[in-house]
């Protein structure tokens, strides 16, 4: 890059001023470069320049050279014009000087056209940090006005290029030694950047292979304890089976397998973890290291080198209070509000690091998605909802149409979701929770497995909405994980307690019936005993033992289970359902899997014999009311309409 020059009056007297520099300049060489004072030689320097050519100058650059190892990070070259002293370009460096030759190297900066000025004169400045390593000048000498060479006088390198030279060409040092004072600056030639130049040897010694970095880096924190150590020398080396040891704590020795030798890195990969929270010491022996080249002597490290970590502490332990507590699969149309929801019993806050929650297609028994919880916590109600982005309340999504409708399955594992990729087979290894469900099909076998023995596969389609409903645990987070027999059909309520029906209400069998032709607790759901005393192919009667002594009160009722029963007369037994008028018929809406026997072989309660005198020939039908579901005898019945669909018959009393 071509400066503008002075008036020819003043050019006149900076020639004359930079022949006197140069004159100078030669004899401050000759000291600096022939005399040797006494300062410490600069092993890191500049070693090649291209700044002008005929024609546009590029490919313009500058090299550094210096040991092999060397990291240049934190380093710059700082640009001077000599005109005014001041500088007019900063170059961040980086990057490790290669071993390119006897523990040597270089590395090159290219600068775009005419990024680099043509001298009479011009500089540059070699910085560490902010200290200069050398202030080099060419064409003349100036003293710097700015930057970190302000007030520095620069050292010429002698020699210059003119603009008559073709592309391609640069000045560069040759000699042999280690030092910039072991060699000297040569007229234009052809360019090596990149490379040890032209007539420049290293070689006069061997550097000792050192060790550049390591993973984990010293003084590192929270390292994984399933890591595996790296370390990387300056140069090819061989390593024996003694060359490192791995001590956690100091004076705990730690057993590794080694990566194959030699190489520049080495992998040390410990046989088991590394314990939680603890300060680990590696040792690289120095003569158990020996370089790969044939310049030798030194051919060991010239000392032990020691580096230490900390490893992480423990990982909180992995919650034990989260069931499954509601799911949806199947929406209305595409399937866009799908969710499956977590409850911790309503703790709030619980880490839920450490779960997977897993996904089983029942065509074929295998997995098809996992999600990995980590970091995530259910809120301060304590649940946590994975489903679609439009669920309200979501905290992890997963894409629409996703989750499928069945027969299939939800599962929560203590574990990763690495140990679930898509065609894993169902298993109960390390299982928290599941649920098995449908949509209307058969029951799958093969996921069954994943509950405690008998529990049920459920229909999401058994309630009034089945493309709306979800099922969830009634009532909210009851059950037990494993167990499905407390999930309901109902109205979703992700991220929240689920619409689940009032509790059951404890009431005898009178206080079932009433004394009304509907019963008081129609609708509601009811716990409530008695006697077997009869059996249909849907349902059973059942009667209290003694009865509450009041005639206007039935001590009887018929319970539906929607199939054949599987409790024998005589059974004491207990039935929740809902109680509802089925045709006039006060029954308990149940089901097998909500009764249960106390005992069996009971006497039935004695029947009410049937005679003129109780019910009034004149009277209303509902006069019956009173004896519903309750053990009747009469010593003659007349027939007076044929059997219906439901079995029944309609008699009167003979007379």
């Amino acid at each position: 890059m071509r400066k503008t020059l002075p008036p020819a009056a003043s050019r006149t007297r900076v020639i004359a001023i930079a022949v006197t520099a140069l004159l100078l300049s030669a004899l401050t060489i000759h000291q600096l470069y022939f005399a040797r004072p006494a300062q410490a030689a600069i092993s890191v320097f500049f070693n090649e320049l291209h700044y002008d050519n005929t024609g546009t100058d590029a490919g313009e650059a500058i090299e550094i050279a210096g040991p092999a190892g060397t990291n240049l990070s934190g380093w710059s070259i700082v640009l001077y014009n000599g005109a005014d002293g001041l500088s007019y370009d900063t170059r961040a460096l980086s990057g490790i000087i290669p071993n390119q030759q006897a523990g040597f190297g270089t590395l090159h900066f290219t600068y775009p056209t005419n990024g680099i000025q043509n001298g009479s004169p011009d500089g540059m400045a070699l910085v560490n940090g902010t200290t200069v390593v050398q202030f080099l000048s060419y064409e003349g000498t100036f003293t710097a006005l700015n930057g970190p060479a302000n007030g520095m006088s620069s050292v010429s390198i002698g020699v210059s290029e003119n603009g008559a030279e073709p592309l391609g060409q640069s000045l560069r040092l040759s000699g042999t030694g280690q030092f910039y004072e072991d060699f000297t600056w040569n007229t234009p030639a052809t360019a090596t950047f990149g490379a040890i130049n032209t007539g420049q040897n290293f070689g006069a010694g061997d550097a000792a292979p050192t060790v550049l970095n390591t993973t984990p880096a010293n003084g590192a924190v929270n390292v994984a304890v399933d890591s595996n150590i790296s370390i990387t020398f300056s140069e090819s080396v061989s390593a024996t089976a003694s060359a490192f040891t791995i001590q956690c704590p100091t004076g705990t020795p730690v057993t590794f397998t080694q990566s194959a030798s030699p190489s520049t890195t080495y992998t040390l990969n410990p046989t088991v973890d590394l314990p939680f929270s603890t300060l680990c010491t590696v040792t690289v022996v120095a003569n158990q290291i020996t370089d790969q080249d044939v310049n030798d002597p030194p051919d060991n490290m010239l000392a032990n080198f020691m580096f230490s970590f900390t490893t992480a502490g423990p990982p909180p332990p992995v919650a034990n209070n989260i069931i499954i507590n509601e799911l949806d699969s199947d929406t209305p149309n595409i399937d866009a509000a799908e969710f499956v929801e977590l409850y911790d019993g309503g703790v709030g806050n619980t880490l839920l690091t450490g779960l997977v929650v897993v996904f089983y297609n029942g065509a074929t028994d295998t997995s098809y998605r996992a999600m990995d919880l980590d970091g995530f916590s259910t809120n301060a109600q304590g649940y946590f909802t994975i489903g679609n982005s439009g669920v309200p309340g979501v905290d992890l999504t997963f894409p629409g149409n996703t989750l499928q409708n069945g027969e299939d399955a939800v599962a929560l594992y203590a574990a990763n979701a690495t140990d679930f990729p898509t065609g894993t087979a169902v298993t109960t290894a390390n299982l928290r929770d599941a649920l098995v469900y449908d949509t209307n099909d058969a029951d799958d076998p093969g996921l069954l497995v994943l509950l405690n023995a008998g529990q049920p596969q459920i229909d999401e389609s058994s309630g009034t909405a089945p493309d709306v409903d979800s099922i969830g645990r009634c009532p909210n987070g009851d059950g037990g994980a494993r167990n499905t027999t407390t999930y309901v059909a109902r109205t979703p309520t992700p991220d929240g307690a689920n619409n689940c029906p009032p509790p059951p209400v404890v009431v005898t069998i009178h206080e079932v019936q009433g004394n009304g032709a509907v019963s008081p607790y129609a609708g509601l759901s009811v716990t409530t005993s008695g006697i077997v005393t009869a059996r249909k192919s849907n349902g059973f009667f059942m009667q209290e033992a003694a009865g509450d002594g009041d005639p206007s009160t039935s001590d009887g009722i018929f319970v539906f289970v929607g199939g054949t029963p599987a409790v024998a007369v005589g059974d004491l037994v207990t039935a929740t359902g809902t109680a509802t008028e089925f045709f006039n018929l006060t029954q308990v809406s149940s089901s097998a899997s909500n009764v249960s026997i106390t005992s069996s072989g009971n006497p039935l309660p004695a029947p009410i014999t049937f005679t003129t005198t109780i019910l009034d020939p004149a009277g209303t039908p509902d006069q019956l009311e009173r004896f519903e579901g309750m053990r009747m005898h009469a010593d003659t019945l007349v027939t007076v309409a044929p059997t219906n669909e439901f079995g029944e018959v309609f008699t009167v009393l003979d007379g």
